[in-house]
């Protein structure tokens, strides 16, 4: 049974969506040009579920941000901070880490305040 206190601090934990904002906030600030692909709701109540309509071997698990500035280039996957990354972002976060120059990283509202510098500083 979850108490009102449970409900309280799961209220108060940020969603993954408005940490999302939060970071496009910040890269936008800094100048950074960024691409998030947005899932497709489809269906209603108990039926209701997100696809994105991507194709390819990466199409699954392909990061949440793209970001972009003056020939730096960073593939972010965003997670609650209590979200896991899924074998499929796993692995396509592995094969963008071999390309040349890219940062991978993988952020959480905790990080904020290291986001917001690494963005401002880049």
């Amino acid at each position: 049974m979850t108490t009102n206190l449970q409900r309280y601090q799961a209220s108060m934990v940020p969603k993954e969506a408005d940490f999302q904002t939060q970071v496009l906030d910040l890269a936008w600030r800094y100048g950074w040009e960024a691409l998030h692909v947005f899932p497709a709701q489809v269906g209603e109540g108990k039926r209701r579920r997100f696809i994105t309509p991507t194709q390819g071997t990466m199409a699954k698990g392909w990061p949440d941000l793209v970001l972009l500035k003056d020939g730096r280039l960073i593939f972010v996957e965003l997670k609650s901070a209590t979200g896991k990354l899924s074998a499929d972002q796993s692995r396509v976060l592995e094969l963008l880490r071999k390309i040349h120059g890219a940062a991978v990283e993988t952020w959480r509202p905790a990080d904020l305040e290291h986001i917001a510098w690494l963005l401002a500083n880049a």
